[in-house]
């Protein structure tokens, strides 16, 4: 049995931008602090969030999931059904950043 794992995932109009496992990046972090040493490069959770608010365009979102599938399973579905992976997403996820879509006044 696959142990669920954390992730970050960013997408927007075009299709997924991030994929990031936050799992590993805590399991780093906690080991940096425990070896003393300092940990090289931060997770920019905030640059990520300057991007979306940056291209309100495109309507992005960021959204935190849990899920038991592979980083790499992850990405193999974001190439092909995105947007089955978006709605999925949405469902299931916690949203960090959403980009609000006005409503149509012109169909």
């Amino acid at each position: 049995m696959k142990k669920d794992q954390l992730f970050l995932m960013y997408f927007d109009s075009l299709g997924f931008e991030c994929i990031e496992n936050l799992s590993n990046w805590d399991k780093k972090m906690m080991w940096a602090t425990l070896s003393e040493k300092p940990m090289m490069h931060k997770f920019p959770v905030g640059a990520l969030i300057m991007r979306a608010k940056a291209n309100p365009q495109r309507f992005p979102e960021i959204y935190t999931v849990w899920s038991s599938m592979s980083e790499k399973e992850l990405r193999a579905i974001a190439e092909s059904s995105p947007q089955a992976l978006a709605d999925s997403v949405r469902e299931k996820g916690v949203p960090v950043f959403v980009t609000s879509k006005q409503k149509e006044v012109i169909k």
